[in-house]
């Protein structure tokens, strides 16, 4: 499961580092319910938070909701936030398979202080490099976005009648003191896009 399961390692690692908590809530936001890849990410996250538990004794409950973080920033804090009023402080971590933006709202909505429950997700796009150098959330993963578009690019060039492995895009956790590495290396790829007239 890779950097599924990395997610759910992270989000407990860091609710019990942050809120010095041995049980409480994890909550896991689902941007598409059903979809293959998001759900790997849930499972993932659901295994990790269940073998953090057995290692270190703690008892963390994992829970999944749909949030809409991949349609709809407006409709996924408004979804967040009420998971944070249903569990108070039993809440230990809002991790998610896509945008963790409307969990940063959220959490500023509801009068909350960076770092007061943990906060990660699957990606780690600028938006989220400057929410992890504010506080606000701890982890992000390095899934060499770059590289995606690039192999899809390959790909789709390659399409008639080549074949190809099983392409990783990316595992490993990135935390605070990764962060100069990866601006570095995000503001010479937005540079690019720039350049070549595409910024999406």
């Amino acid at each position: 499961m890779g950097w599924c399961h990395a997610n759910g390692t992270q989000g407990a690692t860091f609710a019990q580092k942050l809120t010095g908590k041995t049980d409480g809530v994890i909550v896991f936001g689902n941007g598409n319910p059903g979809a293959q890849l998001i759900d790997a990410r849930q499972n993932g996250g659901a295994q990790a938070v269940q073998d953090y538990n057995q290692a270190h004794g703690t008892t963390y409950k994992y829970v999944t909701f749909p949030d809409s973080s991949f349609d709809d920033e407006a409709q996924s804090i408004q979804k967040y936030t009420p998971q944070m009023d249903q569990y108070g402080d039993s809440l230990v971590a809002a991790i998610t398979g896509g945008n963790v933006i409307p969990i940063v709202k959220a959490m500023q909505e509801r009068g909350m202080r960076p770092g007061q429950i943990a906060a990660g997700s699957v990606d780690l796009p600028p938006a989220q490099q400057q929410l992890m150098q504010d506080g606000w959330v701890q982890w992000g993963t390095d899934q060499q976005q770059y590289l995606m578009r690039r192999f899809s690019l390959a790909s789709a060039f390659a399409f008639d009648g080549y074949s190809y492995p099983t392409i990783r895009t990316g595992e490993a956790p990135l935390l605070i003191e990764d962060l100069p590495r990866i601006k570095k290396r995000t503001d010479i790829w937005l540079a690019k896009a720039t350049a070549y007239g595409d910024i999406s």
